[in-house]
């Protein structure tokens, strides 16, 4: 039989706490130095997104869930863009190279960035969604989304 200690569940939150610290840390040029794709300024901190396929396709926005970071779409792309897609995947406030700020994240918060990261980019209606897990809510709570929205 395993005994649990004060010291051990003392150890344990230390524990948590600094792995809390380091997951909360700001996001630094250094960091985001050797990153694709491009940053932007929005009002609750940095984003960073990136383009791929032509210039002239329709826009396919392509939105992560809540604990991955845009480069879950990799392996997608190559048949996007082949299909002619102008794709922009970027990466949610806390998570890659993105900023990370003291804020409340939810819906609320979720939707006020893409609103400013797509009207910062020049993204107008008639764009497409593809999205998963909460990436695939946002869709649903968009007043000015696409002409397809693709979610599970």
């Amino acid at each position: 039989m395993m005994y649990v200690t004060p010291l051990s569940v003392l150890l344990a939150l230390a524990l948590c706490l600094i792995v809390a610290w380091f997951l909360k840390r700001p996001m630094s040029a250094r960091a985001r130095r050797n990153a694709s794709g491009q940053f932007v300024q929005l009002q609750d901190g940095i984003i960073h997104y990136e383009w791929h396929g032509p210039a002239t396709g329709p826009v396919l926005v392509m939105v992560h869930g809540l604990t991955t970071p845009s480069f879950v779409w990799r392996d997608q792309l190559p048949a996007l863009t082949q299909a002619g897609y102008r794709v922009l995947t970027f990466d949610h406030f806390g998570r890659g190279f993105s900023d990370r700020p003291y804020a409340r994240y939810d819906m609320a918060f979720y939707m006020r960035e893409m609103d400013q990261l797509l009207d910062t980019l020049g993204v107008r209606a008639g764009y497409d969604l593809l999205g998963y897990s909460m990436g695939g809510g946002l869709p649903r709570n968009m007043v000015r989304c696409g002409e397809t929205v693709f979610a599970n």
